[in-house]
This record gives structure tokens, C-alpha cells and sequence, in this order.
């Protein structure tokens, strides 16, 4: 069973979770991975889709990420980028955050041809599966 808990506390008090006798299963990350979103309705055909991710522990030696768009009948329209940007992530401090990025992709699609919703696939790889990098966030606008 998967199994998932978020603990919130203060100074005062201090959630505590107690499993008793349960059994743990210990596994450790694999050098890839895919992730599709859900469904995601823009109400009116849209031309221009960027997708943003904030990318923690990056290395650009290690790691790849790539997005792509499926669209149409049961999502089986694969669209991939038609440029990509790769920016530094300042942080709240307004410094620079030592190995984060954020990437930012473009879709376009031809004048009259625009979708009108799509799922998001991000798909990835490190050449070390103890060197792994995480996503922050991830978010979509339009045009």
C-alpha cells in the first residue's frame, strides 16, 4: 500500500505517528522516470501553451528533463517543444539558488489548429540514481 502523511507542528506541539509492528518497504530511486498530469481545460482552443518548472538539485552534466503536450482524441497527439529556456531560480532573498533552474517550454500550434486542452508528460533521467533532482513546481500559462 502506498502510504503518504503530512506532520504539522509548532513549539508547543508536536504531531506523533506510531506504526507499531508495521512492516516498511525501503526501495531507492530509479535513474528515470515519466509524470503525466491530469486532464487540463483551457475552455477555448488555444494557440501558444508554455509549460514552467522550478527544478531543485539540477545538474546539467546528470540530469534531463523534457516536456511534451498530448492533446486530441484520448490524449494520443503527442506536440513537442518549440523552444525551450533554461533560467537561473532567485530566491526570496534575491540571490541566485545554488543548483535550481527554471525551465521554461513552448508550444505553438498553427493558426485555426489550437488545442483546447491537454495533459502535461514530463519525462527524465540521471546517469546516477543517487544524484537525483526534484521538480518544486510546476505551472502553465497561455497566449
Amino acid at each position: 500500500y502506498d502510504f503518504r502523511v503530512v506532520l504539522r507542528g509548532d513549539q508547543w506541539a508536536m504531531p506523533v505517528l506510531d506504526l507499531g509492528f508495521s512492516e516498511v518497504e525501503v526501495f531507492r530511486a530509479d535513474d528515470d522516470f515519466k509524470h503525466i498530469s491530469s486532464p487540463i481545460a483551457f475552455g477555448s482552443a488555444l494557440e501558444t501553451v508554455y509549460v514552467k518548472a522550478t527544478v531543485a538539485a539540477w545538474d546539467a552534466a546528470r540530469h534531463t528533463l523534457v516536456a511534451k503536450l498530448l492533446h486530441g482524441a484520448g490524449y494520443a497527439s503527442v506536440k513537442t517543444h518549440d523552444a525551450v529556456e533554461t533560467k537561473p531560480v532567485v530566491g526570496t532573498d534575491g540571490l541566485v539558488r545554488d543548483g535550481a533552474i527554471e525551465r521554461i517550454w513552448t508550444f505553438q500550434f498553427a493558426s485555426g489548429s489550437g488545442i483546447t486542452g491537454c495533459k502535461i508528460e514530463f519525462t527524465g533521467t540521471t546517469n546516477n540514481a543517487r544524484v537525483t533532482y526534484h521538480v518544486e513546481r510546476r505551472t502553465h500559462t497561455t497566449e
